[in-house]
């Protein structure tokens, strides 16, 4: 919403020039009751606002408004996607964690992995971040896309 509301700078190509994902760890290290159980500057605090990321994404994509108003925004596409794999491969493994996030067939799950990956490596490639999938993730993209 805050990138809707033009609050963020955009740098060229209408991308914006300030990482969501690093504004909210700078507030998560000034604030200590949102990480209760990490130190100020632990590296899993990045890790998990991405991973966070990455499921805000395809929970907004099983939202018909949501995604006409293009809110699948790729915030951690401008990091490692080491940060955000792990997430991604327990997304078609966990039974659980899939009905509470992307409660659809194998092949919605294909298209929207395969959806957010295409996005996020356009920005991935501008900010040296997201490099795509494991193998495992991509091996069920690929079985399950429809041909």
């Amino acid at each position: 919403m805050v990138n809707r509301a033009g609050l963020v700078p955009e740098a060229t190509g209408g991308e914006s020039a300030v990482s969501m994902v690093s504004r909210a760890r700078d507030i998560m290290r000034r604030l200590n009751c949102l990480r209760p159980d990490l130190a100020a500057e632990d590296d899993r605090i990045l890790t998990s606002l991405n991973q966070f990321d990455f499921l805000a994404c395809h929970r907004a994509g099983c939202d018909k408004q949501l995604r006409a108003e293009r809110c699948l925004l790729s915030h951690f596409a401008k990091f490692y996607g080491s940060r955000t794999q792990l997430i991604a491969e327990r997304l078609i493994a966990d039974q659980t964690l899939r009905e509470q996030i992307y409660p659809g067939s194998d092949q919605q799950l294909a298209e929207a992995l395969y959806q957010i990956d295409n996005a996020a490596r356009k920005i991935g490639f501008a900010y040296d971040g997201w490099e795509g999938y494991t193998a495992l993730v991509q091996e069920f993209v690929n079985a399950n896309l429809p041909t």
